[in-house]
């Protein structure tokens, strides 16, 4: 199968070693490359109807671990005829749920063989979505995690996505501290999540089911 892709990745031994890779194992076609979501937007914009098949992106670029999430966003927005891939180093559920839910067409993780970039084009440009083999039990484990958290913890669940201490949780639900650390403690447990950070992107993806 032929085609061409565009690569965002703020690393540059990285970019190359995947440039080299999908060369040298198929005959896919680079057309360019960026390392921010400005870059890209940038390139494109004097493209015209030249655009490439796939978009791959890496989700965390520069200091921002959402950058990518939101050049996907505006992607799928402004150019949809393109594919995106993800290719990222992040393999927690919560992550994966939230790039496929802003527009991706397939979640490849960095850890994994990396034959699964060409498995990920190939399905994308026939169509289909493709999610890593390697984290596709535990997304089927989310899904269902997601539907046992009581009335309670989603709301505190969402309190937190509010950036709310716990004490500012407390007030606002009229319940002691230690009932709100009880709860997150019950969460987390749950979950398999361990921080707040954790816990945004896995409620984001609650709320964009």
């Amino acid at each position: 199968m032929t085609g061409s892709y565009f690569l965002v990745e703020d690393h540059a031994l990285m970019r190359q070693g995947i440039i080299d890779y999908i060369t040298k194992h198929s005959s896919y076609v680079c057309s360019g490359t960026a390392a921010n979501t400005d870059d890209f937007l940038s390139q494109m914009s004097n493209r015209g109807k030249e655009l490439p098949n796939i978009l791959i992106t890496d989700l965390g670029l520069g200091d921002d671990s959402k950058q990518g999430l939101s050049l996907i966003k505006t992607s799928r927005k402004q150019f949809p005829s393109i594919k995106i891939m993800v290719y990222s180093m992040y393999d927690d559920p919560g992550t994966i749920k939230a790039a496929m839910y802003a527009g991706a067409d397939s979640y490849i993780c960095k850890d994994s063989e990396e034959y699964e970039i060409i498995r990920g084009m190939e399905a994308v440009l026939q169509g289909r979505r493709y999610i890593d083999p390697s984290v596709a039990t535990n997304i089927v484990i989310f899904e269902q995690i997601l539907s046992v958290f009581t009335k309670r913890e989603k709301e505190i669940l969402n309190l937190i996505m509010n950036n709310k201490t716990n004490s500012e949780i407390a007030e606002q639900l009229g319940i002691q501290k230690r009932t709100v650390e009880n709860t997150i403690s019950r969460i987390y447990n749950k979950s398999g999540m361990t921080s707040r950070e954790e816990l945004r992107r896995y409620w984001q993806t609650k709320h964009a089911m």
